[in-house]
């Protein structure tokens, strides 16, 4: 017997393994509202002087950054054609990531920050070079800048490399997040393992590249990454509950997402901490915990830990008089959220 697959069934396979390439890459988290955040602020405010610490150190090689040179080029010659092509690896990555997010992911205001993030980073990191070279003569610096050829200081590709990468932080998931880490690892030892690049350039770029991402959330904003109302609904159905009218409350506090359901026994009221919330991330919410008299809910290690122990405080309230709602379910499910019903 031979399997005659039709047209209709071939087309329909390629939109699901699509469907699927955009849930496992870029997540199907809600990307409203925008936020304005106070960590993008302090990214930029510690960029600033790291840059400028490392412009008044660039062309001044230290004994420490020579040997850290000197350690690098003396691997052995076979990672050559590795490190090689991680160098060459990172354009190509940035690269990919502005297409995929735009043609295959649909997201155009992505496709727009990642753009614009590594224009600027390559801009920047040019002016910054031309004006360290020339010792701050800005006019002939703005005319360098589209010259070819880059100077070494900062390493002006890593610059936009980071500058991407950090850019899509908020709209990707945490898979694509870790890759781009090990990218990123990746591209900054090459150029000192080939030999093109000092520690100080390095690190320059790092900083430049972070602080251009950092930047444009603050001027254009940036997503929650919070759970759609389907995928709860899902999620709820998947711990039991057979819920319907779905929808996103109101006022929204930090740290997690408020929503509200319906079942058989009345209106449900639902905290759920999705796995790419920014504000649920556990730096953000141990800057909270630092900075605020009210740091808002318990510190905890994982979101699964913070809704059990809301639930067992309910619980115990309850069972000595105090009125508060009936906790129906704690638990995760779904895109590995975390939801107290």
């Amino acid at each position: 017997r031979v399997a005659v697959t039709s047209p209709g069934n071939t087309a329909r396979s390629v939109a699901e393994r699509v469907r699927r390439f955009r849930a496992s890459t870029f997540g199907p988290a809600s990307e409203e509202p925008y936020r304005r955040r106070t960590s993008d602020w302090i990214r930029i405010g510690v960029a600033v002087p790291l840059l400028f610490v490392a412009a008044r150190h660039a062309g001044s090689v230290s004994a420490t950054e020579q040997a850290i040179l000197e350690l690098f080029n003396s691997l052995p010659g076979w990672l050559l054609p590795l490190f090689r092509n991680l160098y060459r690896l990172g354009a190509l990555w940035a690269v990919g990531l502005v297409v995929a997010s735009a043609l295959v992911g649909r997201r155009w205001r992505l496709a727009r920050d990642l753009l614009l993030a590594g224009v600027l980073a390559w801009g920047f990191g040019r002016l910054l070079g031309t004006l360290v070279i020339d010792g701050g003569n800005l006019e002939h610096s703005v005319r360098a800048v589209g010259q070819l050829g880059s100077p070494a200081f900062p390493s002006v590709r890593l610059a936009v490399l980071v500058a991407v990468m950090r850019a899509a932080v908020p709209y990707v998931t945490r898979p694509t997040r870790r890759i781009g880490r090990l990218v990123i690892a990746g591209c900054a030892l090459a150029p000192l393992y080939l030999g093109i690049a000092y520690p100080n350039d390095v690190f320059a770029g790092l900083v430049l590249g972070w602080a251009i991402a950092a930047t444009v959330h603050v001027v254009l904003g940036s997503p929650g990454g919070r759970p759609t109302s389907e995928q709860v609904r899902r999620s709820l159905a998947e711990l039991g509950i057979d819920a319907d009218d779905v929808q996103l409350a109101t006022h929204q506090p930090t740290g997690y997402t408020l929503m509200s359901a319906r079942d058989d026994q009345g209106w449900l009221r639902i905290k759920v901490i999705g796995r790419d919330e920014a504000d649920a991330q556990f730096l953000a919410k141990f800057w909270r915990f630092i900075v605020y008299r009210n740091p808002g809910p318990r510190l905890a290690l994982t979101r699964l830990q913070q809704v059990e122990h809301e639930a067992y405080l309910q619980l115990a309230a309850r069972d000595h008089g105090v009125q508060v709602p009936r906790v129906v379910v704690a638990g995760t499910a779904g895109p590995r959220a975390a939801l107290l019903v």
